[in-house]
């Protein structure tokens, strides 16, 4: 299987302000500028990347992480999508010789990241680096899993990552979802639900946390540093509930700190 090597840094000196790898992540797409330095010839990215080939993805001499070509390579303006923001389509969009792959991108982990001591913006990996990276591909995707835990809107003592209103954090609904459809009766019984555990019934005070069901989360894609995003499989409309009543009480209550430091997009 062939594996090719992109660097996420859009610059000729690969300086760190450059890097293009939250783009990557974002949209788990890659793509390279084809001309070579020498400016007279071709990389030809749109014949080599093929449909199932591996992609290691360098941040400088790091390769940081891989993926698997979901298309053939091709220009850029081939994969415009709706959701690509105005600043990716001015910066590299409608520039024949910037070639794009979809791809399905893994963060690696800081023990699997490597060095990799060859700079360019495109080219093949060859002998051990070539295995290396099929075997990190093999490894991260056999198995299957299910990462089940309990977790609180806000705080929890078991750890930091286990917190839905997490800083940084973004939640999308994908497009197969319903739309939100929860009527009055059942917000109101919710959000009665919610006053009756922190103040318990006539008031009388329980310390017993509300239970609100399970949800179920994507893995995490990060974008940028200490920002994520995941797709709401099951739950959206509770969690789409908690973020209008949110949005409420910020509105209502401007001042209030503890409203001010929730900041989930």
């Amino acid at each position: 299987m062939n594996v090719w090597k992109f660097s996420s840094r859009w610059s000729d000196t690969g300086t760190p302000e450059s890097s293009i790898l939250s783009i990557f992540r974002k949209y788990a797409i890659v793509f390279a500028y084809n001309i070579k330095p020498d400016g007279q010839s071709s990389f030809n990215i749109e014949q080599k990347v093929k449909e199932g080939d591996l992609i290691a993805i360098a941040d400088g001499f790091n390769i940081v992480a891989i993926g698997k070509a979901l298309s053939n390579a091709k220009a850029i303006d081939g994969f415009i999508e709706p959701y690509f923001e105005q600043d990716i389509i001015k910066n590299y969009c409608g520039d024949p010789d910037v070639i794009a792959v979809k791809i399905k991108l893994i963060d690696l982990s800081e023990k699997d990241r490597f060095y990799y001591q060859k700079m360019g913006r495109f080219h093949a990996l060859h002998n051990e680096k070539n295995n290396k990276v099929n075997k990190l591909w093999e490894n991260q995707t056999k198995n299957f899993s299910i990462n089940a835990k309990t977790v609180t809107l806000k705080y929890n003592n078991q750890s930091e990552n286990a917190i839905i209103f997490e800083n940084g954090a973004k939640y999308i609904i994908p497009i197969y979802q319903r739309p939100y459809s929860w009527t009055e009766d059942q917000i109101k019984k919710f959000v009665s639900d919610i006053f009756i555990s922190y103040w318990g019934i006539d008031k009388q005070i329980i310390e017993e946390p509300m239970f609100i069901g399970t949800m179920q989360l994507s893995e995490k894609k990060l974008i940028h540093t200490n920002k994520f995003e995941q797709e709401v499989i099951d739950g959206q409309q509770r969690l789409s509930t908690f973020l209008i009543l949110l949005k409420v009480l910020s509105l209502k209550f401007p001042n209030c700190e503890e409203l001010k430091n929730i900041r989930v997009l």
